[in-house]
């Protein structure tokens, strides 16, 4: 039997009581046949063996009753014991009064005829132990193979399927999906998840399935039980709310001492919409229970959110890097511009048909409105945040007069002075005093909320006529969505590595010397360009020189929005060989479970590591990818 030109076995659980057979319906000529019979299944069941062989011209038909997909029914790809290279030993079994003439000598595997290995073929064999007896039960002899062959003029490989890694294509989700949703966005999907050159037979199988996994935190509850003097149980005292529960836990009281007509206890949990336990509410109070010896109560931990062999319907997205990048402002929303270009020797731009990882060439990325997408290994930071940054440095425009430490002395230090004036607060400073001027400060409490080249003074006495300007401070970039800027989609404080959503694109043709393409002439290239809405910048001239680049990196351990720069960007795209690079990828499915699951976008592209798993069921296939 055939599905799509691949063969197939029919088969059930052990110990199943359905009838693998009576699943199908048979018809010769339009007629249905009786099953068990008119025909059975062969002995692997990957064949229909009729008691009465159907002519050469009858029509015969063969429907199965699948039901439900993956609850009913599993269509498994199996993995093959057997191989051609193997070899095979028929001998006599004596206990049957089986005599040596039956013994064959062993033979090589050439090929496997059934899906399920029941079927082989060898090379041809005219020796001892041949019988014409169909029905005769053997036990045979299997040898794995130990050496590389040639058979049928072609190389066949002691290397087995079943000993090779078996890589699950993975990604993380980058935007939260509730229980209807069935769009989910990942950080790259094609041709990762759906190559189009693996194996032809098995792709229904391996490619149209992926598992959703999520990774938030679950901690069971616990609870302990208060025991009156009756010996029943008056209360439950919980000590522990849990965390993660999706629906209400079973709870389960440990029996009391032996004794007549002795009871155990029983309760109902109450949960709240944020997964946690908020109650306990006793149903039996049981009987037979002492103070010294209080009940175990055991509550059931939170169950994983997963949802196993979800159906898909398509895979979309690519990858590439960014070779423009700048800024503009359109109606009072500050937006951020992309230009996408899919690297001359990606493998999306492989055109080469069935033996591509993609099939067609993909030159210009298909990203449109609405989509999200990740931005990773950018080298630029932005600077001047919007009244939500955190001062790193502080500089003496004026150092003042007349100052003092806490011990009166003209020279010293004096500690945790508080400050005033800026956009912010909080901000105090350790100060060095030199003849009652300020020579020096350190920032002891960073406070929150300032500007860069905020001006501030010190709020201390005696003393006076001190001027610091905060001249450098890190803060955060906020993505925004692309209806809505006021639904934050993701924020980063490490350069420009973030989720962000698409509010429109439009594809432009740039120059191939301006994107580090080597190219005789003026030749072009087109690339996709790409709108965002952000926040937490400058919203004085978002396209002005205020808002600038820093192209040196300047900083310590991990790089944020926190210095000057030298290169400044007045509301164009500014071509380069590289800013950095994007990925996107869309996986449409059809799912029958409801559950919520959380994409971690607050942390910038690294935050997404603790996000939902997106996995494909099936590894990929070893070999046989078309060539």
């Amino acid at each position: 039997m055939k599905i799509n030109g691949g063969a197939v076995s029919l088969k059930t659980f052990f110990g199943s009581s359905i009838k693998a057979e009576q699943s199908l319906l048979v018809f010769v000529n339009g007629l249905l046949q009786k099953p068990n019979y008119a025909y059975n299944l062969g002995s692997g069941g990957s064949s229909i063996v009729f008691t009465t062989a159907p002519k050469a011209d009858d029509e015969c038909s063969v429907l199965f009753y699948k039901g439900t997909p993956d609850i009913d029914v599993a269509l498994l790809s199996i993995a093959k014991t057997i191989k051609r290279g193997d070899i095979i030993d028929i001998n006599n079994n004596p206990e049957k009064g089986q005599g040596p003439g039956l013994d064959q000598e062993p033979r090589t595997i050439l090929g496997i005829t059934s899906l399920s290995s029941d079927t082989v073929s060898t090379n041809p064999y005219r020796h001892l132990g041949i019988t014409t007896d169909i029905s005769l039960l053997r036990p045979a002899y299997w040898r794995k193979q130990t050496t590389d062959a040639i058979i049928n003029a072609e190389v066949v490989g002691k290397d087995r399927v079943e000993l090779e890694a078996e890589p699950f294509p993975t990604s993380y989700l980058i935007n939260s999906i509730s229980a209807g949703s069935t769009e989910f966005y990942v950080n790259s999907a094609v041709p990762f998840f759906n190559p189009n050159n693996e194996e032809l037979t098995n792709k229904t199988i391996t490619q149209n399935f992926v598992d959703i996994i999520s990774q938030n935190t679950v901690r069971v509850g616990l609870a302990t039980a208060i025991v009156s003097d009756t010996g029943t149980i008056s209360s439950v005292d919980l000590t522990n709310i849990g965390f993660g529960y999706t629906g209400v836990p079973t709870l389960k009281f440990s029996a009391p001492p032996e004794g007549s007509g002795f009871t155990t206890a029983t309760a109902t949990a109450t949960v709240s919409a944020g997964g946690t336990i908020t109650g306990i509410t006793v149903t039996n109070a049981g009987t037979g229970y002492t103070n010294t010896n209080p009940p175990v109560i055991q509550i059931e931990p939170p169950k994983p959110v997963i949802e196993f062999n979800v159906d898909v319907d398509s895979y979309s997205g690519d990858f590439g890097e960014i070779v423009g990048l700048g800024t503009t402002t359109v109606g009072g929303q500050n937006k951020l511009i992309f230009d996408f270009f899919i690297s001359e020797d990606s493998i999306l731009r492989d055109g080469s048909g069935a033996t591509s990882p993609v099939g067609s060439a993909v030159t210009v990325s298909g990203i449109s409105t609405g989509d999200f997408f990740v931005v990773t290994n950018s080298n630029h930071l932005f600077s001047r945040g919007q009244g939500v940054n955190t001062p790193t440095s502080v500089v003496i425009t004026n150092g003042g007069s007349g100052y003092k430490t806490a011990d009166g002395d003209a020279s010293g230090t004096r500690l945790n002075v508080a400050t005033a004036g800026g956009a912010g607060n909080g901000l105090t400073l350790d100060l060095t005093i030199t003849s009652g001027v300020i020579t020096a400060v350190a920032i002891r409490n960073q406070g929150s909320g300032y500007k860069l080249d905020d001006s501030v003074s010190l709020n201390v006495s005696p003393g006076s006529g001190c001027a610091l300007q905060i001249n450098k401070a890190f803060g955060t970039l906020e993505t925004r969505g692309a209806t809505d800027a006021s639904v934050v989609v993701g924020a980063t404080t490490s350069f420009l590595d973030n989720v962000y959503q698409v509010e429109s694109t439009e594809v432009v043709t740039v120059l191939n010397t301006s994107i580090g393409i080597a190219t005789v002439g003026s030749g072009t290239t087109n690339v996709r360009r790409v709108f965002t809405n952000v926040a937490g910048l400058s919203t004085d001239n978002f396209s002005s020189t205020i808002l600038t680049f820093d192209s040196a990196n300047i900083g310590v351990g991990t790089a944020t929005f926190d210095t000057r720069s030298t290169e400044t960007y007045t509301g164009s795209i500014s071509p380069s060989s590289y800013w950095a690079n994007y990925s996107w990828g869309k996986i449409v499915v059809a799912r029958d479970q409801s559950n919520n699951f959380d994409a971690y976008t607050g942390n910038g592209a690294i935050g997404l590591t603790t996000s939902t798993i997106i996995s494909r069921s099936k590894p990929l296939e070893f070999r046989d990818y078309a060539t």
